[in-house]
């Protein structure tokens, strides 16, 4: 990218990097990890016009998401902490990542 005329990147983090889950201590702290990589990368690429951003769904559920929160009633708490009171599905999802890479 950086011979071109720029571009962007996109990592994808989660919401644990912030919060911590119990049973997910490696998981937090590679995604909190992966934060610091993305704010040092975008000062070290930005002279180059390479965007670097990280986006932070919350549970989706794919596999994954599914072994960890098909629980309801450990679900639940998580549900009622996010505004559209629903975990986000893959479709969803890559709506998002589409519609931020056209920009």
């Amino acid at each position: 990218m950086k011979r071109k005329s720029g571009g962007s990147i996109v990592n994808v983090s989660s919401q644990a990097a912030q919060a911590a889950l119990k049973g997910y201590a490696a998981y937090s702290t590679s995604k909190a990890a992966l934060d610091m990589l993305t704010k040092s990368m975008a000062l070290e690429l930005g002279s180059h016009n390479i965007r670097v951003n990280s986006v932070r769904p919350t549970v989706v559920m794919t596999e994954r998401g599914k072994l960890g929160w098909s629980d309801p009633q450990k679900a639940q708490s998580m549900i009622n902490k996010i505004p559209l009171g629903r975990f986000a599905g893959m479709f969803l999802t890559w709506i998002f990542f589409y519609r931020d890479l056209r920009n």
